[in-house]
């Protein structure tokens, strides 16, 4: 059972406050909550990324929305002292952090990695998340000169 977050105003923090939950195997996850609503967003960053990925977008949806940036597992503030590293372990912390804040009605926003792990735990909260998840990536603009496909040493035939 998720422990609910160390912060001692209730249920409603200021904006910006940087909050601490507990995973169910108790590995502690960081982090920020802004803006009143009942529909959160909740932010998952890509991998090696952290919260601060999200923060221009953080400022403008919380004037609409509560907003949830989160350091996943293994990743900024939140702990790296895991055992077993899955996705489903990582959908399973947002599921933890949707309980400990008593969020009704949730929106998951994650990039790349985190469009994953979005999207898994939309699975595990079905009644939670009743309009799904938004997913982006933005392709590496590396990709092109880097893709075997396109490297002119290739011996692939031309199409």
């Amino acid at each position: 059972m998720p422990s609910a977050p160390k912060r001692s105003e209730g249920r409603f923090w200021p904006d910006g406050a940087r909050l601490t939950f507990r995973a169910d195997d108790g590995l502690e996850i960081v982090g920020e909550v802004r803006g009143q609503d009942d529909t959160a967003l909740i932010f998952l960053h890509g991998w090696c990324g952290d919260r601060e990925y999200w923060k221009h977008q953080v400022e403008v949806f919380a004037a609409d929305y509560r907003v949830v940036a989160l350091d996943q597992a293994g990743h900024g503030e939140s702990g790296k002292g895991r055992k077993a590293w899955t996705a489903d372990g990582l959908a399973a912390d947002v599921e933890a952090v949707v309980k400990a804040l008593g969020l009704k009605r949730v929106i998951l926003v994650g990039h790349s990695m985190g469009g994953s792990v979005a999207l898994l735990a939309a699975k595990r909260m079905p009644v939670n998340c009743p309009r799904g998840v938004l997913r982006y990536h933005v392709r590496n603009s590396c990709s092109n000169c880097c893709d075997n496909s396109r490297n002119k040493n290739s011996r692939r035939p031309p199409r």
